[in-house]
């Protein structure tokens, strides 16, 4: 379920967010605050509270993005497209993790280069170091199969590149 930070003097709006569990940030708007026309001062009052908590709440603590690529091994195709097809099928425990890690969003690609493939994983984060911390605690199953099957299929360290970030425009 999604989660909405706590903002300074705008507590009262991120616990009314919260208390309307949702999948994610659209659906919870909609079930907290049953968007409607504004219909008198009160309604224009609560309308603009909800405006200033969106703006204080996203654009201060906007989260980092991320992206790496990662060299597979040679062969390895059909156990990687099997580990995302296992991961999705248990998306449930997927999401558990990404919530302990404070992950917003978590994408990844195939790439191929020349006669190389890569994973390309775009991330969205609160904060990585958190990230870090948590991936390296974790005794989840799910996260377990998942360190399992990054050693098995990727290459070490030296396959492993920071893609360099050249713009981060988002409507959210």
């Amino acid at each position: 379920m999604y989660k909405f930070p706590i903002v300074k003097g705008l507590e009262d709006v991120s616990a009314k967010l919260n208390a309307s569990p949702a999948e994610d940030i659209f659906g919870a708007l909609l079930h907290a605050y049953a968007l409607r026309p504004i219909e008198d001062g009160k309604s224009a009052q609560a309308g603009e509270r909800m405006i200033e908590y969106l703006e204080r709440a996203f654009e201060a603590n906007l989260p980092d993005a991320n992206c790496v690529r990662i060299k597979l091994k040679k062969g390895s195709l059909e156990g990687v497209r099997k580990w995302f097809q296992t991961l999705r099928e248990r998306s449930d425990e997927v999401i558990e993790t990404l919530e302990n890690e404070g992950v917003i969003i978590e994408s990844v690609f195939l790439d191929h280069i020349g006669e190389d493939d890569y994973l390309v994983y775009y991330m969205r984060a609160e904060n990585f170091s958190t990230v870090k911390e948590v991936v390296s605690k974790s005794t989840l199953p799910i996260d377990l199969y998942h360190k399992d099957c990054m050693r098995q299929y990727c290459e070490g360290r030296e396959g492993r590149h920071e893609l360099e970030q050249l713009m981060d425009i988002h409507r959210f």
